[in-house]
Formats: C-alpha cells, sequence, structure tokens
C-alpha cells in the first residue's frame, strides 16, 4: 500500500486529498472523514492520471459533500473554567461554582442549576482550570453515554435500522457520523449540551443514513417524517456551536 497528499486543481476549485494504492482494491473511492479531509482509494494497476480524471469528474460531488459537513461543523472557540462561568448542558446555561475541598482531586456535581466544582486546596493556582476542565469533560461524558443510549434504542426502533456499533466519542468537526457499509454510528458527546429535541435530530440525521447514504430528498423525507420540525433544530445547532466546546 502507498499513501501520499496531492493537490489537484479542478473545475469546483482547487482539492487536497490523501491517495492510497493498493493492490487489494478493484474500483476507485472516495471517502470524507471527520476531519473533513478527502481520501481516494486506487487499485494499484491505475496509472495516477487515470485517477485524476476520476477525481476531476467527481470534483462537484466532492465540494457538495464537503459543504454539506460543514453545516453541521462546529466553531472551536477559547473557554474559561473559573468560577461563575457558564456552560450548556440540555439547551441551558448554568454556572460553575467552585468550592474549596480537603479531597486530592477536583470533582463535579451537577445541582439542576448549577455545577459545584469542587477544588482541593492545595491545588497551585495554574492547575486549577487544566484539571477542572479534565473534570468536566469526563462529566459530560459521562451524561452523553446514559442520555444518547436511550434516545438512539428508541429512534432506531421507530426508524426500523438496527445499527452494529455506536460510538459516543470526541470529533473534532462534526456532532455525528454514519459509516454505512459497517453500519457504525459515531456520536459526539458534545450534544448533550445541546435541548434534547436537538440531539434526537442529530441521532434521526445518523440513523436515517442507515438506510440511504447520501443527503438525497429521499434522506430528507424520511429525517422528516420522524422529526417535522428538523430545520428548527439545524438553526440552533448553527446558532449555538460556538458554546458547545470546551476548547
Amino acid at each position: 500500500m502507498k499513501i501520499k497528499n496531492c493537490q489537484i486543481v479542478t473545475a469546483a476549485g482547487t482539492l487536497s486529498y490523501v491517495y492510497v494504492r493498493s493492490p487489494r482494491r478493484k474500483t476507485v473511492a472516495i471517502q470524507i472523514d471527520q476531519d473533513l479531509e478527502v481520501r481516494v482509494f486506487a487499485p494499484s494497476f491505475l496509472n495516477e492520471q487515470e485517477v485524476i480524471d476520476f477525481i476531476e469528474d467527481k470534483a462537484f460531488w466532492i465540494k457538495q459533500k464537503i459543504n454539506a459537513f460543514k453545516k453541521r461543523h462546529f466553531c472551536s472557540t477559547k473557554r474559561l473554567f473559573s468560577d461563575g462561568e457558564e456552560f450548556l448542558f440540555l439547551g441551558e446555561k448554568h454556572k460553575l461554582c467552585y468550592q474549596e475541598t480537603l479531597n486530592k482531586k477536583v470533582s463535579i456535581q451537577f445541582s439542576s442549576d448549577h455545577w459545584d466544582v469542587y477544588v482541593p486546596k492545595v491545588l497551585a493556582q495554574e492547575d486549577i482550570e487544566p484539571l477542572v476542565r479534565k473534570a468536566f469533560v469526563q462529566w459530560y461524558q459521562r451524561e452523553a453515554r446514559e442520555i444518547l443510549a436511550s434516545r438512539i434504542f428508541y429512534f432506531a426502533r421507530i426508524l426500523k435500522v438496527d445499527p452494529s456499533k455506536v460510538s459516543i466519542r470526541t470529533q473534532k468537526k462534526i456532532w455525528g457520523s454514519c459509516h454505512h457499509s459497517t453500519k457504525r454510528i459515531n456520536l459526539n458527546w458534545k450534544i448533550v449540551m445541546a435541548p434534547l429535541r436537538v440531539m434526537d435530530y442529530i441521532i434521526v440525521h445518523e440513523l436515517c443514513h442507515l438506510k440511504t447514504p447520501n443527503h438525497s430528498s429521499k434522506f430528507w423525507d424520511r429525517v422528516q417524517k420522524v422529526l417535522p420540525k428538523y430545520k428548527e433544530c439545524e438553526k440552533w445547532l448553527y446558532g449555538h456551536s460556538g458554546l458547545m466546546v470546551l476548547s
């Protein structure tokens, strides 16, 4: 297998991609991953110009796919984790309330309208925020696993689909992804910051991809049948994505 980074100018604009040649492949395939990286897989018997011709033919499709991902792309912004800072959970903002403790580790507890953040007295000032952030991420991840499990099961039954595996993970660019061929779904744990209806939209979106791997009218009809107001969820994500990061 040979791998190299390439870039070509097409009618749709400049495209950068990772070119992977393998003697095991029989056809050319294009994959766009969660970080918006384009990977082109080709059999070894094809020469490079044939592969370039194939990419140029698919250039507008590739750009369209990337733009579709970008609609669900979230912006990274620097967040502080000091006393009084606000974060989202289930669509509502809540404050961090620092409490001193004799314990040796930072711990977090949610109390209906705020987080109690227990900070060891022995911690140096410069160590507090990094450790609070780490504990906060772990808290969100635990909540995500618990909340999303029941919602996935519920909508999978409605849509009559059966994903082979659902992973709750950190995804750098998008809220969710679906690998149609393996029936695997990945969900970003940060979506528990959104209202329940928005979480449901992201789940339904990815589950619908198990039946329809593209964003055709047939795909959106499936989504709308389950969630008639899904466009309102997209608008919420667009307007609040900057708050749904813990960078």
